[in-house]
């Protein structure tokens, strides 16, 4: 049928002669060259999780295709504060020292030169600070009531209970 057809496992450049006979015997050839490229790089995950500024960061990013080992850079915006791409292993790790939003563009070079990047955005918010450091003793029979407080982070805050119980008779 004169079909080539299948799916490339290499890359690389092939050169090959196609011969067509005819009925009677007759023939023709022709010489060709087919280039198969590496497959695209393609930098994941799609999305990195936010940061928290004091909390240890570590994530680390992946690629496929392209061939041989990666090499990791940012090639645009910059890391949240504190945090830093090791260029061998592709983690992303640190811990933030500041708050708010960073753009960047992660890059990864294969062996060959050839390179994919990601865009990423991570938000570093302030961690939770809940306030005050203690709280009074109380008295059976006496009216207790304290105001617990948050900073930092993001508003608005709920609170709740989340190891142990409060005292009988007492409500968050």
């Amino acid at each position: 049928s004169g079909v080539i057809s299948g799916t490339p496992t290499t890359a690389a450049i092939s050169s090959f002669t196609v011969r067509a006979t005819d009925g009677s015997g007759a023939f023709g050839t022709r010489v060709y060259s087919v280039t198969i490229a590496p497959a695209p790089i393609v930098v994941n995950p799609a999305s990195l999780p936010a940061a928290t500024v004091g909390t240890a960061y570590s994530q680390t990013v992946s690629a496929t295709g392209g061939t041989g080992s990666y090499t990791w850079s940012v090639s645009a915006g910059a890391l949240p504060a504190g945090l830093t791409l090791n260029a061998s292993s592709g983690v992303i790790s640190g811990t933030p020292t500041t708050a708010g939003a960073s753009s960047f563009t992660i890059r990864a070079t294969d062996g060959s030169g050839a390179f994919g990047t990601r865009a990423y955005s991570v938000t570093t918010s302030a961690a939770v600070s809940v306030n005050p450091a203690s709280l009074p003793n109380g008295t059976v029979g006496t009216a207790y009531s304290r105001t617990i407080s948050a900073t930092g982070g993001v508003a608005p805050y709920t609170y709740s209970v989340s190891a142990g119980t409060l005292p009988a008779g007492l409500t968050l």
